[in-house]
């Protein structure tokens, strides 16, 4: 495990100079570096193939460098060491984040909100997974599926102001206002404060 954490540890610190050869204009320096940086990477997931966080690592990586790139092998790549990630752990947010990312590039949103809303109906209360879902519902016009998710975090977390103020929000966008209104008021009572 320390050999595997020491790969990962070389492959960022690969990747910040790789960064660094960019910003100086030397692109083969950082062609070089984000090579072995990769090559990091792939060695934790042969040293632990069974450690998700060896391979979120590496899905992440060919992600950014397809970002990079726009080389499709990067994305192949990416979505390849994504779905060993939810091979591995289906349960680990992690790696059902770095998958949604994958899709997003892939410009397959519904993909990416299946796989966060199956996740949240296994972890309801993870309230990243439930912020996120809310985020990818109201980017694809869904509003009063966000509404619902939003109002589902507020019942689970009824202490919480934000649910609330995000209903407001949401509210506001599909220019109900009455709701709107009564969820911010609702936000004000739980945290007068805020």
């Amino acid at each position: 495990e320390t050999l595997a954490t020491i790969e990962m540890l070389r492959a960022m610190n690969l990747q910040g100079r790789g960064e660094s050869a960019i910003v100086k204009g030397d692109v083969a320096q950082s062609e070089k570096d984000f090579d072995a940086s990769r090559a990091a990477l792939q060695r934790a997931t042969e040293i632990l193939p069974a450690s998700p966080l060896a391979w979120v690592s590496l899905s992440d990586f060919e992600r950014r460098m397809y970002q990079r790139t726009h080389d499709p092998k990067r994305l192949v790549a990416a979505e390849q060491a994504a779905d060993r990630v939810i091979e591995i752990s289906v349960g680990y947010w992690p790696g059902i984040r770095n998958k949604e990312l994958v899709y997003l590039e892939q410009d397959k949103m519904n993909d990416a909100i299946a796989l966060v809303d199956r996740y949240l109906s296994l972890a309801p209360k993870n309230l990243d997974a439930r912020k996120e879902l809310i985020e990818l519902l109201t980017r694809a016009s869904n509003l009063q599926r966000a509404i619902e998710v939003a109002q589902d975090g507020a019942r689970i977390n009824p202490r919480e102001a934000e649910w609330q103020t995000l209903m407001g929000n949401l509210y506001s966008r599909k220019n109900d206002l009455p709701n709107a209104t009564a969820a911010f008021d609702a936000a004000f009572i739980i945290q007068p404060d805020a």
